[in-house]
């Protein structure tokens, strides 16, 4: 998830007061910040993630979730444990979704519905029955054999030119390189 947030960094101080121990985490935070924005305005270079990020639509709404709750760093305090339960599995969810279409380009938003452990699922709620569960449950099974074939075709080992490691999707729109 970490490589979502390249080139990522809230550009407002909070106006709440601090106790010691959020401060200190404060003042850490704006350190990398600042490092971020000099690497975005070119006055300081590092290295590049090694990853590009295999679901970039989910890259812009956790950039754009962040942005909303930085503004409000009490609320961000208070959720973040779920707000990151809730991108893990969203994130994984659609990544699951969308492996077997790496042919097709650039992955988009799957439809997934979910329904509380105390509902019934009636045959009118067809959706539920097409997008639910068990559509994401035989998806999860390629999410290993397919980042591991991704991995081994991008091997640094194999060949040293490779410096970021790129999506299925991505490889499959580049031209076959000549041997």
């Amino acid at each position: 998830m970490l490589t979502n947030c390249r080139n990522f960094y809230f550009d407002k101080k909070p106006n709440n007061k601090f106790n010691f121990l959020e401060n200190e985490l404060y003042s850490e935070l704006l350190k990398l910040m600042k490092l971020s924005k000099e690497v975005i305005e070119g006055k300081l270079t590092i290295s590049e993630a090694s990853e590009e990020p295999y679901l970039p639509f989910m890259a812009k709404h956790l950039q754009q979730d962040l942005r909303f709750l930085g503004k409000r760093p009490k609320y961000l305090l208070s959720i973040f444990k779920e707000f990151l339960r809730l991108y893990a599995h969203l994130y994984t969810a659609q990544l699951a979704l969308n492996l077997k279409g790496w042919q097709k380009g650039e992955p988009e938003a799957q439809l997934s519905y979910y329904i509380l452990d105390s509902e019934k699922a009636s045959d009118e709620r067809y959706l539920v029955k097409d997008y639910g569960y068990n559509q994401m449950y035989q998806a999860l099974w390629n999410i290993f054999p397919y980042l591991s074939m991704n991995e081994s075709l991008q091997s640094k080992k194999i060949d040293n030119a490779v410096n970021t490691i790129q999506p299925l999707w991505v490889l499959a729109e580049k031209p076959a390189a000549n041997p």
